[in-house]
């Protein structure tokens, strides 16, 4: 009889999931990653300021997006998220971190879009049904999608920069 350690079969890996629907089908920025990265130091005129980035990350192409915001308040967030959509389009699902400012725009910014006068930007919010959706708390893991990209921004950033100010 043979010991149990040579009969051993090596580990077998278990089967991934499928990839939801968000990351897989849809147009270029119509599902989002969303996060922030900084602080950075910025050269208005003659004042340096500190400054982030909020980094938006296309779900299915993996396409990044930069926004500079000069506060992390869910004002300065709503403006940065406004200014997106009104260049890549608005988004139908936006998938984010925890963040307190993350989560004043996500009360805020779809009923704002909502609310709109304009019939063709209720029809398409309502025909998109925009969903935000938070990680679960203390899992910086869950996000991997976009903390991957901020990871890129930050070392591309810092090649092209190195300790200057911006």
């Amino acid at each position: 009889m043979r010991c149990r350690r040579f009969k051993a079969l090596p580990f077998a890996l278990p089967l991934m999931k499928d990839l939801p629907k968000v990351r897989t089908y849809g147009k270029p920025f119509e599902s989002i990653g969303v996060d922030l990265c900084g602080y950075f130091k910025v050269k208005l005129q003659q004042e340096i300021v500190s400054s982030w980035i909020v980094v938006f990350t296309c779900l299915v192409t993996r396409a990044v997006h930069l926004e500079l915001v000069m506060s992390l308040s869910g004002e300065a967030f709503i403006d940065a998220l406004t200014r997106f959509a009104s260049r890549r389009g608005m988004p139908s699902f936006i998938y984010s971190d925890n963040g307190t400012n993350l989560k004043v725009a996500s009360l805020t910014v779809i009923p704002q879009w909502i609310s709109k006068a304009d019939t063709d930007v209720m029809d398409y919010c309502i025909s998109k049904k925009i969903q935000w959706k938070f990680v679960t708390e203390k899992t910086p893991w869950a996000g991997g999608v976009y903390e991957s990209m901020v990871k890129l921004v930050k070392r591309n950033l810092k090649l092209a920069v190195g300790k200057k100010q911006i």
